[in-house]
Protein backbone atom coordinates (compact mmCIF):
# COMPACT_ATOMS: atom_id res chain seq x y z
CA UNK A 1 0.00 0.00 0.00
CA UNK A 2 1.19 3.52 -0.82
CA UNK A 3 0.16 6.27 1.60
CA UNK A 4 0.79 9.85 0.36
CA UNK A 5 0.83 12.88 2.64
CA UNK A 6 2.43 16.27 2.01
CA UNK A 7 5.65 15.44 0.09
CA UNK A 8 6.01 11.98 1.65
CA UNK A 9 5.11 8.46 0.55
CA UNK A 10 4.93 5.52 2.96
CA UNK A 11 5.29 2.23 1.06
CA UNK A 12 4.19 -0.68 3.28
CA UNK A 13 5.25 -3.28 0.70
CA UNK A 14 8.85 -2.07 0.72
CA UNK A 15 8.82 -0.83 4.34
CA UNK A 16 10.06 2.55 3.15
CA UNK A 17 9.34 6.20 3.83
CA UNK A 18 10.28 8.42 0.89
CA UNK A 19 10.35 12.14 0.36
CA UNK A 20 10.35 12.89 -3.34
CA UNK A 21 12.79 10.23 -4.60
CA UNK A 22 14.87 9.96 -1.41
CA UNK A 23 14.44 7.11 1.07
CA UNK A 24 14.43 8.36 4.67
CA UNK A 25 16.41 6.09 6.97
CA UNK A 26 14.75 5.11 10.24
CA UNK A 27 14.85 2.36 12.84
CA UNK A 28 12.52 -0.59 12.40
CA UNK A 29 10.37 0.26 15.43
CA UNK A 30 10.06 3.89 14.34
CA UNK A 31 8.86 2.76 10.91
CA UNK A 32 6.44 0.28 12.54
CA UNK A 33 4.92 3.04 14.71
CA UNK A 34 4.53 5.36 11.74
CA UNK A 35 2.91 2.58 9.67
CA UNK A 36 0.56 1.65 12.52
CA UNK A 37 -0.53 5.26 12.99
CA UNK A 38 -1.13 5.94 9.30
CA UNK A 39 -2.98 2.64 8.77
CA UNK A 40 -5.26 3.51 11.71
CA UNK A 41 -5.55 7.24 11.06
CA UNK A 42 -9.31 7.16 11.63
CA UNK A 43 -8.80 6.63 15.37
CA UNK A 44 -6.54 7.34 18.32
CA UNK A 45 -4.06 4.56 19.09
CA UNK A 46 -3.41 4.10 22.80
CA UNK A 47 -0.02 3.14 24.19
CA UNK A 48 -1.44 -0.36 24.71
CA UNK A 49 -2.43 -0.49 21.02
CA UNK A 50 1.08 0.50 19.95
CA UNK A 51 2.67 -2.03 22.29
CA UNK A 52 0.48 -4.80 20.84
CA UNK A 53 1.09 -3.79 17.21
CA UNK A 54 4.76 -2.82 17.32
CA UNK A 55 6.15 -4.86 20.22
CA UNK A 56 3.69 -7.80 20.03
CA UNK A 57 2.54 -7.19 23.61
CA UNK A 58 5.99 -7.22 25.23
CA UNK A 59 6.50 -5.01 28.30
CA UNK A 60 7.75 -1.59 27.10
CA UNK A 61 8.40 1.59 29.07
CA UNK A 62 6.61 4.88 28.38
CA UNK A 63 9.95 6.50 27.61
CA UNK A 64 10.66 3.92 24.88
CA UNK A 65 7.34 4.70 23.21
CA UNK A 66 7.89 8.44 23.55
CA UNK A 67 11.35 8.25 21.97
CA UNK A 68 9.97 6.33 18.96
CA UNK A 69 7.13 8.85 18.55
CA UNK A 70 9.70 11.67 18.68
CA UNK A 71 11.79 9.94 16.00
CA UNK A 72 8.72 9.29 13.82
CA UNK A 73 7.76 12.97 14.01
CA UNK A 74 11.28 14.02 13.10
CA UNK A 75 11.26 11.72 10.07
CA UNK A 76 8.17 13.46 8.64
CA UNK A 77 9.17 17.04 9.53
CA UNK A 78 6.95 17.23 12.59
CA UNK A 79 7.65 17.84 16.28
CA UNK A 80 5.93 17.84 19.64
CA UNK A 81 4.97 21.51 19.41
CA UNK A 82 3.52 21.62 15.87
CA UNK A 83 1.91 18.15 15.88
CA UNK A 84 0.70 18.65 12.29
CA UNK A 85 1.28 15.01 11.39
CA UNK A 86 1.21 13.01 14.64
CA UNK A 87 -0.97 14.50 17.36
CA UNK A 88 -0.89 13.60 21.05
CA UNK A 89 -4.23 13.18 22.79
CA UNK A 90 -3.46 13.55 26.48
CA UNK A 91 -4.26 10.45 28.46
CA UNK A 92 -5.52 8.65 25.35
CA UNK A 93 -2.69 8.14 22.86
CA UNK A 94 -1.65 9.29 19.38
CA UNK A 95 -3.30 9.80 16.01
CA UNK A 96 -2.03 10.44 12.49
CA UNK A 97 -3.80 13.71 11.52
CA UNK A 98 -2.14 14.72 8.23
CA UNK A 99 -4.29 14.46 5.09
CA UNK A 100 -3.48 11.19 3.34
CA UNK A 101 -4.40 9.31 0.21
CA UNK A 102 -3.89 5.55 0.03
CA UNK A 103 -3.35 3.52 -3.11
CA UNK A 104 -2.88 -0.25 -3.27
CA UNK A 105 0.01 -1.37 -5.49
CA UNK A 106 -2.26 -3.88 -7.20
CA UNK A 107 -5.82 -2.51 -7.09
CA UNK A 108 -8.69 -4.95 -6.74
CA UNK A 109 -10.42 -4.51 -10.10
CA UNK A 110 -13.63 -6.21 -9.02
CA UNK A 111 -14.05 -3.87 -6.07
CA UNK A 112 -13.17 -0.85 -8.23
CA UNK A 113 -15.75 -1.74 -10.86
CA UNK A 114 -18.46 -2.06 -8.24
CA UNK A 115 -17.41 1.18 -6.58
CA UNK A 116 -17.50 -0.53 -3.18
CA UNK A 117 -14.53 -0.27 -0.81
CA UNK A 118 -13.27 -3.54 0.68
CA UNK A 119 -14.28 -3.92 4.33
CA UNK A 120 -11.71 -6.63 5.02
CA UNK A 121 -7.96 -6.39 4.51
CA UNK A 122 -7.15 -9.97 3.53
CA UNK A 123 -3.40 -9.26 3.53
CA UNK A 124 -3.24 -8.63 7.30
CA UNK A 125 -2.61 -11.35 9.90
CA UNK A 126 -5.58 -12.45 11.96
CA UNK A 127 -5.06 -11.43 15.61
CA UNK A 128 -5.26 -14.04 18.35
CA UNK A 129 -3.13 -16.25 20.58
CA UNK A 130 -4.52 -14.50 23.70
CA UNK A 131 -1.50 -12.22 23.99
CA UNK A 132 1.08 -15.00 23.61
CA UNK A 133 3.96 -14.18 21.25
CA UNK A 134 4.01 -16.26 18.07
CA UNK A 135 7.01 -17.67 16.21
CA UNK A 136 7.65 -18.70 12.62
CA UNK A 137 10.37 -20.94 11.15
CA UNK A 138 11.56 -19.49 7.85
CA UNK A 139 12.78 -21.70 5.00
CA UNK A 140 16.46 -22.46 5.51
CA UNK A 141 19.09 -20.91 3.26
CA UNK A 142 20.97 -23.63 1.36
CA UNK A 143 24.61 -22.96 0.47
CA UNK A 144 24.94 -25.84 -1.99
CA UNK A 145 24.37 -26.68 -5.64
CA UNK A 146 23.11 -30.16 -4.80
CA UNK A 147 19.33 -30.39 -5.28
CA UNK A 148 19.11 -33.10 -2.63
CA UNK A 149 20.44 -30.66 -0.02
CA UNK A 150 17.55 -28.31 -0.78
CA UNK A 151 15.02 -31.07 -0.17
CA UNK A 152 16.72 -32.12 3.07
CA UNK A 153 16.86 -28.50 4.29
CA UNK A 154 13.18 -27.97 3.49
CA UNK A 155 12.25 -31.14 5.36
CA UNK A 156 14.38 -30.19 8.35
CA UNK A 157 12.78 -26.73 8.61
CA UNK A 158 9.35 -28.37 8.49
CA UNK A 159 10.31 -30.81 11.25
CA UNK A 160 11.69 -28.02 13.46
CA UNK A 161 8.47 -26.04 13.02
CA UNK A 162 6.40 -29.11 13.94
CA UNK A 163 8.45 -29.84 17.03
CA UNK A 164 8.35 -26.27 18.34
CA UNK A 165 4.56 -26.39 17.95
CA UNK A 166 4.47 -29.49 20.18
CA UNK A 167 5.75 -27.38 23.09
CA UNK A 168 2.52 -25.33 23.00
CA UNK A 169 4.22 -22.46 24.87
CA UNK A 170 4.45 -20.38 21.70
CA UNK A 171 1.97 -20.46 18.79
CA UNK A 172 3.73 -21.42 15.54
CA UNK A 173 2.73 -19.88 12.22
CA UNK A 174 2.40 -22.30 9.29
CA UNK A 175 5.52 -22.42 7.12
CA UNK A 176 3.50 -21.89 3.93
CA UNK A 177 2.98 -18.29 5.03
CA UNK A 178 6.69 -17.97 5.81
CA UNK A 179 7.66 -19.33 2.41
CA UNK A 180 5.49 -16.81 0.59
CA UNK A 181 7.12 -13.89 2.42
CA UNK A 182 10.65 -15.30 2.23
CA UNK A 183 10.40 -15.39 -1.57
CA UNK A 184 9.63 -11.65 -1.53
CA UNK A 185 12.93 -10.95 0.29
CA UNK A 186 11.25 -8.95 3.05
CA UNK A 187 13.13 -7.90 6.17
CA UNK A 188 12.69 -9.77 9.44
CA UNK A 189 10.78 -6.81 10.85
CA UNK A 190 8.32 -6.71 7.97
CA UNK A 191 7.84 -10.50 8.03
CA UNK A 192 7.11 -10.22 11.73
CA UNK A 193 4.61 -7.42 11.12
CA UNK A 194 2.81 -9.16 8.30
CA UNK A 195 2.57 -12.53 10.07
CA UNK A 196 1.90 -11.08 13.50
CA UNK A 197 4.88 -12.87 15.09
CA UNK A 198 7.44 -11.75 17.66
CA UNK A 199 10.17 -14.25 16.78
CA UNK A 200 11.64 -15.71 13.61
CA UNK A 201 13.86 -18.77 13.30
CA UNK A 202 16.33 -18.62 10.43
CA UNK A 203 18.54 -21.48 9.33
CA UNK A 204 21.45 -22.13 6.99
CA UNK A 205 22.37 -25.47 5.47
CA UNK A 206 25.96 -25.82 4.28
CA UNK A 207 27.98 -28.73 2.92
CA UNK A 208 31.62 -28.90 4.00
CA UNK A 209 33.46 -31.93 2.60
CA UNK A 210 31.78 -35.00 4.01
CA UNK A 211 29.96 -32.99 6.69
CA UNK A 212 26.77 -30.94 6.75
CA UNK A 213 26.53 -27.87 8.98
CA UNK A 214 23.22 -26.42 10.07
CA UNK A 215 23.24 -22.96 11.62
CA UNK A 216 20.19 -21.70 13.54
CA UNK A 217 19.44 -18.11 14.54
CA UNK A 218 16.60 -16.71 16.66
CA UNK A 219 15.63 -13.21 15.52
CA UNK A 220 13.50 -10.65 17.35
CA UNK A 221 10.97 -9.43 14.78
CA UNK A 222 10.53 -6.07 16.52
CA UNK A 223 14.22 -5.12 16.16
CA UNK A 224 15.63 -7.52 13.58
CA UNK A 225 18.41 -8.34 16.08
CA UNK A 226 19.81 -11.81 16.67
CA UNK A 227 18.84 -13.11 20.12
CA UNK A 228 20.46 -16.54 20.05
CA UNK A 229 22.39 -18.79 17.68
CA UNK A 230 23.81 -22.30 17.57
CA UNK A 231 25.37 -24.68 15.07
CA UNK A 232 24.84 -28.40 14.52
CA UNK A 233 27.03 -30.69 12.45
CA UNK A 234 26.73 -34.27 11.18
CA UNK A 235 28.02 -36.55 8.45
CA UNK A 236 26.43 -36.84 5.03
CA UNK A 237 25.77 -40.54 5.56
CA UNK A 238 23.83 -39.70 8.75
CA UNK A 239 21.60 -37.04 7.25
CA UNK A 240 18.42 -39.09 6.91
CA UNK A 241 18.94 -41.25 9.98
CA UNK A 242 19.60 -38.24 12.22
CA UNK A 243 17.20 -35.72 10.70
CA UNK A 244 14.54 -36.36 13.35
CA UNK A 245 17.06 -36.19 16.19
CA UNK A 246 18.56 -32.99 14.81
CA UNK A 247 15.12 -31.40 14.59
CA UNK A 248 14.48 -32.49 18.19
CA UNK A 249 17.77 -30.95 19.34
CA UNK A 250 17.09 -27.63 17.60
CA UNK A 251 13.57 -27.39 19.04
CA UNK A 252 14.80 -28.43 22.50
CA UNK A 253 17.46 -25.71 22.41
CA UNK A 254 15.08 -23.01 21.19
CA UNK A 255 12.26 -23.46 23.69
CA UNK A 256 14.14 -22.61 26.91
CA UNK A 257 15.88 -19.68 25.17
CA UNK A 258 12.53 -18.26 24.08
CA UNK A 259 11.05 -18.78 27.53
CA UNK A 260 14.00 -17.05 29.22
CA UNK A 261 13.70 -14.06 26.87
CA UNK A 262 9.96 -13.78 27.49
CA UNK A 263 10.19 -14.14 31.27
CA UNK A 264 12.77 -11.38 31.76
CA UNK A 265 10.41 -8.33 31.59
CA UNK A 266 8.01 -9.84 34.13
CA UNK A 267 10.40 -10.86 36.90
CA UNK A 268 9.95 -7.65 38.88
CA UNK A 269 6.27 -7.16 38.09
CA UNK A 270 3.64 -7.26 40.89
CA UNK A 271 1.33 -10.31 40.75
CA UNK A 272 -1.81 -8.33 39.93
CA UNK A 273 -0.26 -6.85 36.78
CA UNK A 274 0.31 -10.16 34.95
CA UNK A 275 -2.08 -12.19 32.85
CA UNK A 276 -2.39 -15.98 33.10
CA UNK A 277 0.32 -16.71 30.54
CA UNK A 278 2.78 -14.27 32.11
CA UNK A 279 2.12 -15.73 35.56
CA UNK A 280 2.75 -19.19 34.09
CA UNK A 281 6.14 -18.03 32.76
CA UNK A 282 7.05 -16.70 36.21
CA UNK A 283 6.15 -20.10 37.64
CA UNK A 284 8.48 -21.85 35.19
CA UNK A 285 11.32 -19.50 36.03
CA UNK A 286 11.05 -20.17 39.76
CA UNK A 287 10.48 -23.91 39.34
CA UNK A 288 13.76 -24.52 37.53
CA UNK A 289 15.83 -22.68 40.15
CA UNK A 290 15.60 -25.78 42.36
CA UNK A 291 15.58 -24.40 45.89
CA UNK A 292 12.88 -24.32 48.54
CA UNK A 293 12.10 -20.58 48.37
CA UNK A 294 11.78 -20.59 44.59
CA UNK A 295 9.71 -23.75 44.72
CA UNK A 296 7.23 -21.98 46.99
CA UNK A 297 7.15 -19.04 44.58
CA UNK A 298 6.62 -21.39 41.61
CA UNK A 299 3.56 -22.95 43.26
CA UNK A 300 2.17 -19.50 44.02
CA UNK A 301 2.65 -18.25 40.44
CA UNK A 302 1.22 -21.38 38.81
CA UNK A 303 -1.80 -21.12 41.10
CA UNK A 304 -2.12 -17.45 40.17
CA UNK A 305 -2.24 -18.42 36.48
CA UNK A 306 -4.89 -21.07 37.21
CA UNK A 307 -6.97 -18.60 39.24
CA UNK A 308 -7.04 -16.33 36.18
CA UNK A 309 -7.81 -19.22 33.80
CA UNK A 310 -9.08 -22.43 35.47
CA UNK A 311 -8.87 -24.26 32.11
CA UNK A 312 -5.15 -23.48 31.68
CA UNK A 313 -3.83 -27.02 31.27
CA UNK A 314 -0.17 -26.05 30.91
CA UNK A 315 -0.27 -24.12 34.20
CA UNK A 316 -1.82 -27.15 35.90
CA UNK A 317 1.03 -29.25 34.51
CA UNK A 318 3.53 -26.76 35.90
CA UNK A 319 1.82 -26.84 39.30
CA UNK A 320 1.95 -30.63 39.34
CA UNK A 321 5.69 -30.56 38.56
CA UNK A 322 6.38 -27.97 41.25
CA UNK A 323 4.87 -30.42 43.75
CA UNK A 324 7.03 -33.20 42.27
CA UNK A 325 10.11 -31.11 43.10
CA UNK A 326 8.73 -30.24 46.54
CA UNK A 327 7.85 -33.80 47.47
CA UNK A 328 11.08 -35.31 46.16
CA UNK A 329 13.35 -32.79 47.91
CA UNK A 330 11.61 -33.29 51.25
CA UNK A 331 10.36 -29.70 51.44
CA UNK A 332 6.69 -30.55 51.94
CA UNK A 333 5.46 -30.17 55.54
CA UNK A 334 2.62 -32.53 54.63
CA UNK A 335 3.94 -35.02 52.03
CA UNK A 336 0.51 -36.61 51.65
CA UNK A 337 -1.12 -33.27 50.76
CA UNK A 338 1.69 -32.50 48.32
CA UNK A 339 1.18 -35.88 46.66
CA UNK A 340 -2.57 -35.27 46.36
CA UNK A 341 -1.98 -31.81 44.81
CA UNK A 342 0.56 -33.31 42.39
CA UNK A 343 -1.87 -36.00 41.28
CA UNK A 344 -4.93 -33.75 40.96
CA UNK A 345 -3.19 -31.01 38.97
CA UNK A 346 -1.36 -33.52 36.77
CA UNK A 347 -4.50 -35.49 35.93
CA UNK A 348 -6.43 -32.30 35.04
CA UNK A 349 -3.54 -31.17 32.86
CA UNK A 350 -3.55 -34.40 30.84
CA UNK A 351 -7.21 -33.71 29.98
CA UNK A 352 -6.97 -29.97 29.30
CA UNK A 353 -3.51 -29.98 27.66
CA UNK A 354 -2.89 -33.55 26.47
CA UNK A 355 0.08 -32.44 24.33
CA UNK A 356 1.95 -30.91 27.28
CA UNK A 357 4.41 -33.42 28.80
CA UNK A 358 4.47 -31.79 32.26
CA UNK A 359 0.96 -32.97 33.12
CA UNK A 360 1.73 -36.55 32.08
CA UNK A 361 5.00 -36.52 34.02
CA UNK A 362 3.47 -34.99 37.15
CA UNK A 363 0.59 -37.45 37.18
CA UNK A 364 3.00 -40.31 36.44
CA UNK A 365 5.23 -39.30 39.34
CA UNK A 366 2.28 -39.35 41.71
CA UNK A 367 1.58 -42.91 40.59
CA UNK A 368 5.23 -43.80 41.13
CA UNK A 369 5.06 -42.48 44.69
CA UNK A 370 1.95 -44.60 45.25
CA UNK A 371 3.90 -47.67 44.10
CA UNK A 372 1.91 -48.16 40.88
CA UNK A 373 4.95 -48.58 38.62
CA UNK A 374 3.07 -49.77 35.55
CA UNK A 375 0.76 -46.72 35.57
CA UNK A 376 3.74 -44.46 36.25
CA UNK A 377 5.74 -45.78 33.31
CA UNK A 378 2.72 -45.54 30.98
CA UNK A 379 2.23 -41.92 31.93
CA UNK A 380 5.93 -41.13 31.46
CA UNK A 381 5.88 -42.74 28.02
CA UNK A 382 2.82 -40.64 27.15
CA UNK A 383 4.83 -37.54 28.06
CA UNK A 384 7.63 -38.56 25.71
CA UNK A 385 5.21 -39.54 22.94
CA UNK A 386 3.32 -36.23 22.98
CA UNK A 387 6.57 -34.27 22.59
CA UNK A 388 9.69 -36.24 21.53
CA UNK A 389 11.68 -32.98 21.65
CA UNK A 390 11.12 -32.61 25.40
CA UNK A 391 14.33 -33.37 27.26
CA UNK A 392 12.23 -32.86 30.39
CA UNK A 393 9.98 -35.83 29.48
CA UNK A 394 12.92 -38.09 28.60
CA UNK A 395 14.62 -37.20 31.90
CA UNK A 396 11.63 -38.05 34.07
CA UNK A 397 11.05 -41.25 32.16
CA UNK A 398 14.62 -42.17 33.10
CA UNK A 399 13.91 -41.33 36.75
CA UNK A 400 10.88 -43.62 36.82
CA UNK A 401 12.80 -46.46 35.17
CA UNK A 402 15.54 -46.15 37.80
CA UNK A 403 13.08 -46.71 40.66
CA UNK A 404 11.40 -49.46 38.65
CA UNK A 405 14.71 -51.34 38.69
CA UNK A 406 15.64 -50.80 35.02
CA UNK A 407 18.90 -48.78 35.20
CA UNK A 408 20.12 -49.72 31.71
CA UNK A 409 17.00 -48.36 29.99
CA UNK A 410 17.07 -45.39 32.33
CA UNK A 411 20.66 -44.58 31.33
CA UNK A 412 19.72 -44.64 27.64
CA UNK A 413 16.87 -42.19 28.24
CA UNK A 414 18.77 -39.73 30.41
CA UNK A 415 21.59 -39.62 27.85
CA UNK A 416 18.94 -38.86 25.21
CA UNK A 417 17.72 -35.98 27.38
CA UNK A 418 21.26 -34.63 27.72
CA UNK A 419 21.82 -34.80 23.96
CA UNK A 420 18.55 -33.01 23.28
CA UNK A 421 19.22 -30.15 25.69
CA UNK A 422 22.91 -29.82 26.63
CA UNK A 423 22.24 -26.50 28.41
CA UNK A 424 18.96 -27.48 30.05
CA UNK A 425 17.89 -25.88 33.38
CA UNK A 426 17.62 -29.43 34.72
CA UNK A 427 21.02 -30.51 33.41
CA UNK A 428 22.53 -30.98 36.89
CA UNK A 429 19.52 -33.08 37.89
CA UNK A 430 20.02 -35.16 34.75
CA UNK A 431 23.56 -35.88 35.89
CA UNK A 432 22.16 -36.82 39.28
CA UNK A 433 19.86 -39.48 37.84
CA UNK A 434 22.76 -40.68 35.69
CA UNK A 435 24.71 -41.25 38.90
CA UNK A 436 21.74 -43.22 40.26
CA UNK A 437 21.76 -45.36 37.09
CA UNK A 438 25.36 -46.32 37.75
CA UNK A 439 24.48 -47.09 41.37
CA UNK A 440 21.75 -49.42 40.11
CA UNK A 441 24.23 -51.05 37.71
CA UNK A 442 26.67 -51.66 40.57
CA UNK A 443 29.32 -49.30 39.17
CA UNK A 444 29.81 -47.48 42.47
CA UNK A 445 33.03 -45.73 41.47
CA UNK A 446 31.25 -44.07 38.54
CA UNK A 447 28.26 -43.28 40.75
CA UNK A 448 30.55 -41.54 43.28
CA UNK A 449 32.31 -39.57 40.55
CA UNK A 450 29.03 -38.23 39.12
CA UNK A 451 27.13 -37.71 42.38
CA UNK A 452 30.03 -35.82 43.95
CA UNK A 453 30.05 -33.42 41.00
CA UNK A 454 26.29 -32.93 41.35
CA UNK A 455 26.35 -32.30 45.10
CA UNK A 456 29.14 -29.73 44.81
CA UNK A 457 27.34 -27.76 42.07
CA UNK A 458 26.28 -24.38 43.46
CA UNK A 459 23.30 -23.83 41.16
CA UNK A 460 20.96 -26.50 42.53
CA UNK A 461 20.03 -28.54 45.59
CA UNK A 462 19.63 -32.28 45.00
CA UNK A 463 19.14 -34.34 48.19
CA UNK A 464 18.73 -37.53 46.15
CA UNK A 465 22.28 -37.16 44.83
CA UNK A 466 23.57 -36.65 48.41
CA UNK A 467 21.84 -39.89 49.41
CA UNK A 468 23.12 -41.83 46.43
CA UNK A 469 26.64 -40.57 47.01
CA UNK A 470 26.54 -41.73 50.64
CA UNK A 471 25.14 -45.15 49.70
CA UNK A 472 27.74 -45.61 46.96
CA UNK A 473 30.59 -44.71 49.31
CA UNK A 474 29.36 -47.27 51.86
CA UNK A 475 29.20 -49.88 49.08
CA UNK A 476 32.88 -49.14 48.40
CA UNK A 477 33.76 -49.42 52.11
CA UNK A 478 34.45 -45.68 52.46
CA UNK A 479 32.15 -45.22 55.45
CA UNK A 480 33.85 -42.15 56.96
CA UNK A 481 33.39 -40.26 53.70
CA UNK A 482 29.79 -41.45 53.54
CA UNK A 483 29.08 -40.01 57.00
CA UNK A 484 30.28 -36.59 55.86
CA UNK A 485 27.88 -36.78 52.90
CA UNK A 486 24.97 -37.55 55.24
CA UNK A 487 25.90 -34.44 57.23
CA UNK A 488 25.75 -32.43 54.00
CA UNK A 489 22.40 -34.04 53.15
CA UNK A 490 20.92 -32.79 56.42
CA UNK A 491 22.40 -29.33 55.77
CA UNK A 492 20.66 -28.97 52.39
CA UNK A 493 17.44 -30.63 53.60
CA UNK A 494 17.06 -30.04 57.36
CA UNK A 495 15.27 -32.82 59.21
CA UNK A 496 15.97 -35.42 56.55
CA UNK A 497 15.60 -38.86 58.11
CA UNK A 498 15.46 -42.57 57.34
CA UNK A 499 11.67 -42.35 57.41
CA UNK A 500 11.71 -39.67 54.74
CA UNK A 501 14.27 -41.57 52.65
CA UNK A 502 12.06 -44.65 52.73
CA UNK A 503 8.82 -42.83 51.88
CA UNK A 504 10.00 -40.24 49.32
CA UNK A 505 10.61 -42.67 46.44
CA UNK A 506 9.29 -46.23 46.31
CA UNK A 507 11.35 -49.02 44.80
CA UNK A 508 9.88 -51.88 42.81
CA UNK A 509 12.43 -54.26 44.36
CA UNK A 510 12.03 -54.46 48.14
CA UNK A 511 15.42 -56.22 48.37
CA UNK A 512 17.18 -53.34 46.60
CA UNK A 513 15.41 -50.81 48.82
CA UNK A 514 16.39 -52.69 51.99
CA UNK A 515 20.05 -52.77 50.91
CA UNK A 516 19.97 -49.05 50.03
CA UNK A 517 18.44 -48.08 53.40
CA UNK A 518 20.96 -50.30 55.24
CA UNK A 519 23.80 -48.42 53.55
CA UNK A 520 22.27 -45.08 54.53
CA UNK A 521 22.06 -46.26 58.17
CA UNK A 522 25.72 -47.28 58.01
CA UNK A 523 26.43 -43.74 56.76
CA UNK A 524 24.78 -42.31 59.88
CA UNK A 525 21.28 -41.37 58.68
CA UNK A 526 18.75 -41.83 61.47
Amino acid sequence: MLYRFATYVLDTNRCELRRDDDVIAMEAQVYAILAALIENSERVLSKEDLIEIVWSGRAVSDSAIASRIHAARAAVGDDGQKQTVIKTFSGQGYRFVAQTTGHPRKPNRAAESEGTPLSVDVSRPVPGFQGRPAIVVLPFDVVSDDENDKYVAAGLAEEVSTRIALWRTFPVIARQSALALKLRHLSATEIGRQLGVRYLVEGSFRRSGSRLRVGIRLIGADTGHQLWADRFEFGLEEVFALQDELADKIAAALEPELTSIEIAPYLGAPPGSLNAWQAYLRGLWHMYRSNQADNTSAIRWFQSAIDRDPQYGEALGGLSMAYVFRHGAGWAKDPGAALDAMSTAGEKSTVLAPSDPRGHVGYGWSKLCEGDFDAALRSMEAGVACNPSSAFAWYYSACALCFAGEPEDALTKVEKAQRLSPHDPLLVRMWGIKGRCYYGLGDYEKAVEICRAVTTDSTTVNPLANRDLAASLVALGRVSEARKEVERLIEVSPGYSMKRAESAFPWRSSAQLSLYLERLRDAGLE
